[in-house]
């Protein structure tokens, strides 16, 4: 999905979009929903007059992702060349089935809940070694980063506002292409009913992180204690990285240790549920 931008981004001329078209259905083949990584970079690439040539290359992406997903059939599935079309046609049906399908885990959380993190997903389970120490690996972002690039998309949406108000530039400014990857990859778990999880985030947070290098990027030219308050905030972010390290790749922890690094009942218990 990066690789998707940045290409959009290095586009000079028209021949180049091709490559644009093949990193997009390569990133579809994974999650259908990267697909909405189309609308930053169909903007950024209308800003280069060259949308009606990105538009005219979907059939590459289309074709590369119906490639890779009946290699998959043919070596996962079955061997037989017809049988695996007719699996590819399959597993789309039983694929679209599961859009909706509402099943139930401890671990779950609505999209809302995303931006503040509300709920993590344990990945194994709490157990103590010979020493006492308890080993546990619960996958939560940095909450330094992660709170911090909420308010960044908070702060884009009404810089923007702003500037439409008061009628100044703004459609070749970084921060509208940033915006819309970041809602539009965010949008289709909106309306669903199926029951998703915090990583389904990832992508828009991905958007996230970008709108927080913005504003760092403006603090930074802010005379000279801007460049101070951006050494300070990076300085917070990798103290909190390795803060939470013993939490992310299970490393020992006392008790004590652990009952520390729980800020949210429901980063780490299952029974605090999030509704």
């Amino acid at each position: 999905m990066l690789a998707t931008l940045l290409a959009a981004l290095l586009v000079e001329r028209r021949g180049q979009v091709l490559w644009v078209a093949v990193l997009l259905g390569l990133a579809i083949s994974i999650k259908w929903a990267i697909f909405m990584v189309a609308v930053p970079v169909g903007y950024i690439l209308w800003r280069k007059g060259l949308f009606r040539h990105f538009l005219a290359s979907l059939w590459v992406s289309a074709v590369i992702y119906l490639v890779i997903v009946y290699i998959g059939q043919l070596v996962n599935v079955t061997a037989n060349p017809w049988e695996a079309w007719q699996s590819v046609w399959t597993w789309h049906l039983e694929a679209a089935d599961k859009i909706t399908a509402a099943i139930p885990n401890i671990w779950g959380s609505p999209w809302w809940s995303w931006p503040i993190m509300l709920r993590g997903v344990r990945l194994s389970s709490l157990f103590a070694t010979a020493e006492g120490d308890l080993r546990v690996i619960s996958a939560i972002g940095n909450p330094v980063l992660w709170y911090s690039s909420t308010l960044a998309v908070v702060a884009g949406v009404f810089e923007i506002a702003r500037r439409l108000i008061a009628r100044k530039p703004v459609v070749d400014d970084p921060l509208v292409p940033i915006m819309l990857g970041y809602v539009f990859l965010l949008l289709p778990w909106v309306p669903g009913t199926r029951i998703p999880y915090i990583y389904n985030y990832l992508p828009s947070y991905a958007f996230a992180l970008m709108a927080l290098v913005y504003w760092l990027c403006r603090m930074w030219r802010r005379g000279s204690w801007g460049p101070w308050v951006v050494v300070a905030f990076t300085a917070l972010a990798v103290a909190a990285t390795l803060y939470f390290i013993p939490m992310a790749v299970g490393l020992p922890m006392s008790r004590e240790f652990l009952k520390q690094h729980i800020w949210i009942d429901s980063w780490f218990y299952p029974s605090s549920t999030v509704t």
